[in-house]
């Protein structure tokens, strides 16, 4: 199969879809475990303008009511200022949770963007990136 580099693949641009909507549930969620629903509420709509403001994405109703392939990858370029919107509303264990997260998503969200030759040591890293996240997520938000 030849695939243009500046292509986007489809098999990844939906993992990327699914993960950038599940990092952003894992905020709220994160917020509302640690105070109340009311809470979690306020926080889904700082969010929202969080996301508006510095990603430049809104979800979109052609695509079901969330963010598109673009739109994910754009969060996840913003994922600072996510990041600090946790501060203080989160614990502080919770909120390097977060950061792990996001950063360790980021790797791999940045090979997913695009179709490209790797090498074999490019490869071992990518899996081992994967693993990472995987494991990271599982036992830092062990509700997933």
């Amino acid at each position: 199969m030849v695939v243009h580099p500046q292509q986007t693949v489809p098999n990844t641009l939906h993992t990327t879809q699914g993960d950038g909507r599940r990092h952003l549930r894992f905020c709220v969620e994160s917020v509302t475990a640690g105070g109340t629903e009311k809470a979690g509420k306020a926080f889904s709509i700082r969010l929202d303008n969080l996301l508006h403001e510095n990603a430049r994405v809104e979800p979109e109703t052609y695509h079901g009511g969330v963010f598109s392939g673009v739109s994910c990858h754009k969060i996840g370029d913003a994922s600072d200022a996510l990041r600090d919107s946790l501060r203080g509303v989160v614990s502080g264990n919770r909120h390097a949770a977060h950061v792990r997260a996001w950063t360790l998503w980021n790797r791999v969200r940045k090979v997913l963007s695009h179709a490209a030759v790797t090498t074999l040591s490019g490869a071992r890293h990518f899996r081992a990136d994967v693993e990472n996240v995987v494991r990271h997520l599982k036992t830092s938000f062990p509700w997933i």
